[in-house]
């Protein structure tokens, strides 16, 4: 099972969506340009001409789809949580406890995050803005259903009112510890922020559930 598809609550109404597909291909054209640059290069450091040179095609073109720069890391920021949510959330092999069960599946998304150096300067980086993260907290109560369910599948969870909340605001801890890290290493360590993670949901769960029978 794959996250759920992350809807944008307030969308980019300054960004230029094509609805032609040539107007498509330049938009995601412009998109792949900013992603090389930022191999090398921070986001505060980029400018629309040097979009529209890598790209090798006139900063009016690059214009026509993003008035500002900080739109691009926008639909950036789009592009990479959508990428996300096809991260599968199914666990074949048991687990012992709920926490080894978050621990694989946060695992997976801190793999991405450390492997791909755009997305993790545009999510976690100097890149991050009040318009992604507002795609970031979109995200959170979709996310925090889609680890319930998985946790649901692996153990008998109690009944904890609003548990998803909970989840959720394990999310928002988590993602602060990543960018804290990131920060100070350039790179994703988790230890600080699996500590947080289970410390925080052992206020509402068992350290120990019944497993359910595959």
């Amino acid at each position: 099972m794959a996250i759920n598809t992350i809807k944008s609550t307030t969308p980019a109404a300054s960004i230029r969506r094509p609805t032609q597909d040539r107007g498509r291909k330049k938009f995601e054209a412009a998109l792949d340009a900013a992603e090389r640059l930022l191999e090398n290069m921070e986001p505060a450091d980029m400018s629309i001409y040097d979009i529209a040179k890598a790209l090798e095609a006139s900063p009016p073109s690059v214009y026509h789809f993003f008035p500002e720069v900080s739109l691009v890391f926008v639909a950036l920021a789009e592009r990479y949580l959508t990428q996300l949510q096809s991260v599968s959330l199914d666990v074949d092999e048991p687990v012992a406890t709920w926490a080894d069960l978050l621990d694989l599946l946060f695992e997976r998304i801190r793999g991405i995050l450390n492997k791909r150096t755009p997305v993790r300067k545009v999510l976690l980086g100097s890149g991050y803005s009040p318009e992604v993260r507002q795609r970031d907290l979109a995200g959170y109560a979709i996310f925090a259903k889609d680890i319930l369910d998985a946790l649901n599948r692996h153990f008998e969870l109690p009944n904890v009112p609003q548990l998803a909340d909970r989840i959720e605001e394990v999310l928002a801890i988590n993602d602060a510890m990543w960018m804290l890290s990131f920060y100070r290493h350039r790179a994703i360590d988790d230890e600080g922020a699996r500590r947080a993670r289970n410390a925080y949901l052992r206020l509402y769960i068992p350290e120990i559930l019944p497993r359910r029978t595959p």
